[in-house]
């Protein structure tokens, strides 16, 4: 009768031996190709800030510049938006007959007193 024979216990000890080292090597060779793919992301990120100093320091002059630009516009808003209501209270003082109060307002009062006063109708030809 044929007897099979099953391998003896050192040679599975080295069979396995031998199996678990093929792996150590593919998981070392693995961990090897992980690990420069993730340097040379993170050298190609460097690489890609590399210009964000000169970018931010243009941009915080940008930045200045329109923060100045804001302040002038904001000031001469002002400026148009307080000529607009002096202009407005003018055209509702003179639409009602009335005129404003100061010493320009003052003086003209009394222009418009003395000559309410003394303007007389004109004579008509007969």
């Amino acid at each position: 009768a044929i007897r099979s024979r099953s391998p003896s216990p050192s040679t599975k000890k080295t069979v396995i031996e031998s199996r678990r080292a093929e792996q150590n090597r593919a998981a070392q060779r693995a961990f090897r190709q992980r690990k420069e793919r993730y340097v040379k992301e993170l050298e190609a990120r460097v690489n890609a800030m590399a210009d964000w100093p000169a970018r931010m320091e243009a941009l915080e002059v940008e930045n200045e510049h329109l923060k100045r630009k804001i302040q002038v516009l904001e000031e001469e808003n002002s400026m148009y938006n307080n000529h607009r209501k002096s202009l407005k209270l003018d055209y509702i003082n003179n639409r009602t007959g009335k005129f404003v109060v100061g010493e320009k307002g003052r003086v003209l009062d009394d222009l418009v007193s003395i000559l309410r006063t003394r303007h007389r109708p004109p004579i008509q030809p007969n």
